[in-house]
């Protein structure tokens, strides 16, 4: 991308289709909205795998062999779809083809000749087949999510037998958790009785209520004897960990982590029961997973996969407008690093310069130092933070607005962080709570106790839809709070705000120019955690 920039004076105001795994080139986070994609479905089955994302095209037009004058641009064919003979399944692919549409086949393992053989520009298998773009059946992120995700207020380790499972062996590899934790067996009914210090139970009805009562447990704990096959694992361990539910996965196949891919099988690698007894490192394990499954088993991740494969325009992902405002010089080429670390794309970064305090070739140095897409605003030093921010705001072009401040640390995973939590929470305004602070007197490390409420968020970890914050007006004209009082505004206006977890974000109380100064006594006080030096292992920032 190639750097820009547009100096204003502020005014107060506002991976080709023969691979097997394909997981590496999934995309990073699912879109807010269904992709803009016209699709037909010939069978039941590809409707259930791969529908609810894109816009639905009747079939009827094309099985007949008549034309139909809407938009198509996929068809996605069943191996064997229910009512539908071969020759008419031609009929349709070939009138998808005259329409200029892809062919999307779905494999099924019981089908050896499928209706689209030799005609799909893509074959889709939920098992490892050569020719085929493999994976787990993608989720939808506004179902599976890990919204109600709890810290504390846990106990014990489940283990989920799926049908026809023989749970013994499960039982039998994680027999040292039995007097250490409560041990629950959801299994249905029959079989033999859970060995002594095992509680049976009959799995809720459906998914949803599954994954609430999993909730309520310190994790799960999964084994290939637990599950038919590796491909009915992959799928259920892929909702699992989207749903914020801590995993213990042991005994992973080769054919298991080419589904999954490598980002979730490494989330997945090296996590013992004993971690989850540490409820911090149980809720680091649950970001690891549930960012890993969110970000490349979506639907919006496996059809920008598949549209890749088989050539199909997709749009881009939301844009985010990075907003880093400073009135300091000394601290631009710090913030520019946190900004320029962030493994989300696309963004582009506003730079506020608020007041007279910088060098006369500051711009031409931010332009040098900054890669990609970048706008600088000149601020007056007489108006106040919230001005600057606003300022920066009417320059921005991205779908969603973030604020990320000069002096503070970020994991590189922060804003698609942000961007996952904002869109599968559905919310207008999502964040993160300082509960990590680096206390740079001392050299210490906390984690701060807060109050476990949704509007409890950090001033440089929020994220906003960006036609929302200047609906509503945007940041308050305040020099000081001016963070608590967008909140506010947008909690006062009935709008949804969800706080998300505080891994990647460290609020740096280093002394020297805050606009907020409490002592380090009253970060002291409220901590609930502490730890010797600046501690990115234990506050999820790589």
């Amino acid at each position: 991308m190639l750097a820009t920039a547009v100096v204003l004076k502020a005014t107060p105001t506002r991976r080709s289709p023969r691979v097997a795994p394909m997981a590496e080139t999934l995309a990073q986070a699912p879109a807010a909205a269904p992709l803009a994609l016209a699709v037909a479905f010939l069978g039941e089955r590809a409707r259930a795998l791969l529908g609810g994302w894109v816009s639905e095209v009747s079939a009827q037009a094309l099985s007949d062999g008549a034309d139909a004058a809407e938009r198509l641009d996929a068809l996605v064919v069943d191996a064997a779809p229910a009512g539908i003979d071969r020759e008419q399944a031609r009929r349709a692919i070939a009138a998808a083809r005259e329409r200029g549409a892809r062919v999307i086949g779905v494999a099924a393992a019981d089908v050896s000749e499928p209706v689209f053989a030799g005609a799909a520009d893509v074959v889709f298998s939920e098992r490892l087949r050569e020719g085929a773009l493999c994976a787990p059946a993608p989720l939808d992120p506004r179902v599976a999510n890990p919204l109600g995700f709890r810290h504390s207020d846990v106990a014990g380790l489940a283990l989920v037998a799926g049908q026809g499972a023989d749970p013994e062996p499960a039982l039998a590899h994680f027999e040292a958790v039995r007097g250490a934790e409560p041990l629950v067996l959801l299994a249905a009914a029959g079989g033999p009785e859970p060995p002594a210090g095992v509680l049976r139970q009959t799995p809720p009805a459906t998914e949803a209520e599954l994954l609430a009562a999993l909730r309520e447990r310190l994790g799960v704990l999964d084994h290939p004897r637990l599950h038919q096959d590796d491909a009915a694992r992959a799928r259920a361990l892929v909702r699992l960990c989207a749903a914020g539910i801590p995993v213990v996965c042991a005994e992973r196949s080769p054919a298991l982590e080419a589904l999954l891919g490598e980002e979730l099988s490494a989330a997945l690698a090296g996590v013992g029961w004993r971690a989850l007894l540490d409820l911090d490192r149980r809720e680091a394990v649950s970001v690891a997973q549930r960012r890993a499954a969110l970000r490349r088993h979506s639907l919006d991740a496996r059809w920008r996969c598949l549209a890749a494969a088989a050539q199909i325009a997709v749009p881009e992902r939301a844009k985010v407008s990075v907003i880093l405002s400073t009135r300091r010089q000394e601290w631009l080429s710090f913030g520019l690093a946190q900004v320029a670390r962030q493994n989300y794309a696309p963004r582009e970064l506003v730079v506020c310069l608020h007041g007279d305090g910088f060098s006369d070739d500051v711009e031409e140095r931010l332009r040098a130092e900054v890669s990609g897409p970048l706008s600088i605003v000149r601020v007056a030093s007489e108006q106040t933070l919230g001005d600057a921010l606003n300022a920066g705001v009417e320059v921005a072009s991205g779908a969603y607005v973030t604020k990320m401040d000069d002096d503070d640390y970020y994991s590189v995973d922060h804003l698609a962080d942000l961007v996952l939590a904002l869109e599968y929470s559905g919310a207008d305004l999502c964040g993160k709570a300082a509960e990590f602070v680096y206390l740079e007197e001392i050299d210490v490390t906390i984690r701060q106790l807060t109050r476990d409420v949704e509007t409890r968020l950090a001033g440089g970890g929020m994220i906003f839809r960006r036609d929302v914050l200047r609906e509503l007006g945007g940041w308050p004209s305040l020099s000081r709070a001016e963070d608590l009082a967008i909140v506010r505004r947008f909690e006062e206006h009935g709008r949804r705000i969800h706080r998300t977890h505080p891994h990647g974000y460290i609020l740096n109380r280093h002394g020297r120019d805050h606009t907020w100064r409490p002592y380090v006594d009253y970060f002291l006080f409220r901590s609930g955690r502490q730890w010797r030096g600046l501690r990115f292992d234990r506050t999820g920032i790589r």
